[in-house]
């Protein structure tokens, strides 16, 4: 689908780097992406990195930086943007949806040859039966909803629930497909050699010897459960806990007072560890994953993970609750340990002693990961969602 003209819909607020590697990767494919932002009124030119206010007509984008102008004159100014600008293009997709985009959707299919929507997650599985009914419009007009595989089953059952509970008849099962983003860290971790781990041991201050590395969660906040796996661990013998070093990302998310008791918890296990809490780039975060060897999550709910799709690359052994959502890593033939909260801890002890002989039984499952959602994997998928 080369030289296609593509609109991307996105709240430009959103930082998400998934997104705008996304949008780079298919606008270097010889593509025409052009990012909208129906809710500030702007847009971006990926090809030159430039944000502007939209500008259909002179004066427009100054309207627009008027507080008190901006709330009347957005929507007529988002209509004439659609109207002149979105029939140039092949495709429109619409990501992370929000209630705000509805009264636009009928307008949208109108112009565009096709109309896709792209769940995120939590603006389909948290909303609330006042946003489901506004998202119909959308759901009417466009040509397909994109969700992970196992959000599929989650979406039709929202609805199901929605359709019993207000006697109606809402069916989008036709409509859905799966895709995900790609991970670019795969690319980071390809590359990790023994000069990059020495240096960030050093900077870090973590053991050059041959400890068992263990990640605890993938960030800071209270959801994480840390102090569960730390007391887990805190009641194992001292032979095994000089075996083992923890690892805990605190790099965003919790508060200082949660954090001063996750220390007060690990200053009394008698096990070593490091909390690190600066921010690391792409290369730093892939040699945190390489020199990881088990990688415990447990944190109370969660969507499609990365953090953990990036640990099974790097060849961690991956424990984590039986709660969560992850099945779709075992219908790929992905090896990974579920537990409940009360066995975790027997699952860790057990990993520890036969470390060995878990590594040998994870085998193969960086190549399946890689196979999935690398960007090597979706990023045709994504050219060909121009056809569906």
């Amino acid at each position: 689908m080369k030289n296609k003209k593509i609109i991307f819909i996105f709240n430009l607020l959103y930082k998400n780097i998934q997104f705008y590697e996304l949008i780079g990767k298919l606008n270097r494919l010889g593509n025409k992406v052009m990012v909208y932002d129906l809710i500030s009124s702007k847009k971006y030119d990926p090809s030159t990195d430039k944000t502007e206010y939209f500008n259909p007509f002179f004066g427009a984008n100054y309207i627009l930086r008027i507080r008190y102008f901006r709330a009347f004159f957005k929507p007529i100014i988002n209509r004439m943007v659609i109207n002149r600008e979105f029939n140039k293009c092949d495709t429109v997709n619409l990501h992370y949806v929000a209630p705000q985009y509805a009264k636009y959707a009928n307008l949208i299919k109108k112009r565009v040859g096709l109309f896709i929507i792209s769940f995120w997650g939590s603006d389909v599985l948290r909303a609330d039966d006042k946003k489901l009914t506004k998202y119909i419009p959308l759901f009417d007009s466009c040509d397909a909803i994109c969700v992970p595989d196992k959000m599929q089953e989650e979406f039709i059952e929202i609805y199901t629930r929605y359709n019993k509970k207000h006697g109606t008849l809402y069916n989008y099962v036709d409509k859905l497909k799966t895709l995900y983003f790609g991970i670019s860290i795969f690319d980071y971790i390809n590359k990790v050699n023994n000069k990059l781990i020495i240096k960030f041991k050093e900077k870090y201050s973590l053991p050059k010897a041959n400890n068992i590395f263990i990640t605890i969660a993938h960030n800071g906040s209270h959801g994480q459960q840390h102090i569960i796996i730390i007391n887990k661990l805190t009641k194992i013998n001292n032979k095994l806990k000089n075996k083992i070093f923890l690892l805990l990302p605190f790099t965003y998310g919790g508060s200082n007072e949660y954090k001063k008791e996750v220390l007060n918890h690990l200053g009394r296990s008698g096990i070593k560890y490091q909390i690190l809490t600066e921010y690391m780039d792409m290369q730093e975060l892939a040699v945190l994953r390489v020199i990881s060897n088990i990688n415990i999550n447990i944190q109370i709910t969660d969507g499609f993970s990365a953090s953990i799709s990036e640990a099974i690359y790097a060849k961690n052994i991956v424990i984590t609750g039986d709660w969560l959502p992850y099945e779709i890593y075992e219908d790929w033939g992905i090896l990974m340990y579920f537990e409940n909260i009360d066995k975790i801890g027997n699952r860790i002890i057990d990993v520890i002693n036969h470390y060995d002989e878990y590594r040998e039984k994870i085998k193969g499952n960086d190549t399946i990961i890689y196979n999935k959602l690398s960007w090597n994997a979706v990023l045709p998928i994504w050219e060909k969602m121009s056809k569906v």
